[in-house]
C-alpha cells in the first residue's frame, strides 16, 4: 500500500505523471519548444527543462483545482443554509386571509374618507 509523500516530496506524483506523459509521447508541443530554446538545442537538457516545467504546471493545475473544490464546498454549505432558513419559515396559510382582508378593509376607509372629504366640500360651499 502506498503512502502519502512527505511534504518536501510531495510533487514526486506529479514528476510520475509527467515522466508517463514523456514516455507515452504525450508532450506539450509549445512547452518542450521553449525548454529546446532555452537549452540551447541540448535535448537532454531540453527534456529536464521540460520535465521541471511540467511538473510546475501540475502543481498549478492540481492547486487551482483544489482551490475551485473548496469554493464549490463553501458555496454548497451557503447554498443549503440558505435553503435552510427558508424552510424554517413557513408562511402560515391563513396569512394570506389575513392579509386580504386587511386589503378590504383599507380600500373601506379610503372610500368613506372620500366620501366624507366631499360632503365637506360640499357644506363649505352652502
Amino acid at each position: 500500500m502506498l503512502s502519502k509523500p512527505s511534504k518536501k516530496h510531495a510533487d514526486s506524483v506529479f514528476y510520475g505523471i509527467a515522466a508517463e506523459e514523456m514516455q507515452a509521447g504525450r508532450i506539450n508541443k509549445g512547452l518542450m519548444a521553449k525548454a529546446i530554446a532555452k537549452a540551447n538545442g541540448d535535448k537532454k537538457k531540453a527534456e529536464v527543462l521540460y520535465l521541471e516545467w511540467r511538473v510546475d504546471l501540475l502543481t498549478e493545475l492540481a492547486v487551482a483545482e483544489s482551490k475551485n473544490q473548496e469554493e464549490q464546498k463553501v458555496f454548497s454549505k451557503k447554498k443549503q443554509t440558505a435553503v435552510n432558513k427558508s424552510e424554517k419559515y413557513t408562511k402560515p396559510e391563513n396569512d394570506s386571509v389575513d392579509q386580504s382582508s386587511n386589503n378590504q378593509t383599507l380600500k373601506i376607509i379610503s372610500v368613506i374618507i372620500l366620501i366624507v372629504f366631499i360632503i365637506l366640500t360640499i357644506v363649505a360651499n352652502i
